[in-house]
């Protein structure tokens, strides 16, 4: 295996020879596939899916999700694979059209977000949400009165001995 130095690093060759017969590969197999060859389409996807799901799941952070995007990634990519332009990477172009369904699986994600958890937007309407407490200790309180039998006919303040202190001042 023969190095050469290429613009100050050392590149094996032969990395840079398989690069250019996938290349040549992802052409003639969407050459093959845009001529009706099926398999052709499910050999190219199934090369780039594992690269393809690894960036999904960078971007999502959910295996579902990431699937998903995945999937939508290639049925997009398979529909517009007469729109591909040999001037770049095949590879390059399933990542865009990945990124851009892994936003929109975001945006979703968002708006489900924002609509399941409305808040009021003034702090009336969300006190009228809860239910009613019933009155507090205070009330309470006031509406309650001694209620000593016949302290008011004893000779002294019987009343106000028998009475929790908390309650005769009442």
């Amino acid at each position: 295996m023969r190095e050469t130095r290429v613009q100050g690093t050392w590149k094996d060759k032969s990395a840079n020879d398989s690069e250019v017969q996938a290349h040549l590969d992802d052409s003639k197999l969407i050459s093959d596939g845009l001529q009706g060859d099926r398999n052709a389409f499910e050999i190219l996807f199934s090369r780039y899916r594992p690269i393809l799901y690894r960036l999904a799941q960078r971007i999502l952070r959910n295996h579902e999700e990431s699937e998903d995007a995945v999937q939508n990634c290639s049925l997009v990519a398979f529909r517009k694979m007469e729109s591909f332009r040999y001037e770049g990477a095949f590879r390059s172009w399933l990542a865009r059209i990945l990124v851009n369904e892994a936003i929109t699986i975001l945006r979703k994600r968002k708006r489900t977000y924002s609509s399941a958890c409305s808040i009021p937007q003034e702090r009336g309407e969300a006190a009228d949400l809860l239910p009613d407490p019933g009155p507090n200790p205070e009330q309470l309180l006031s509406e309650t009165k001694c209620q000593c039998p016949n302290a008011q006919t004893l000779p002294f303040d019987f009343g106000a001995a028998s009475c929790p202190s908390s309650l005769r001042d009442l």
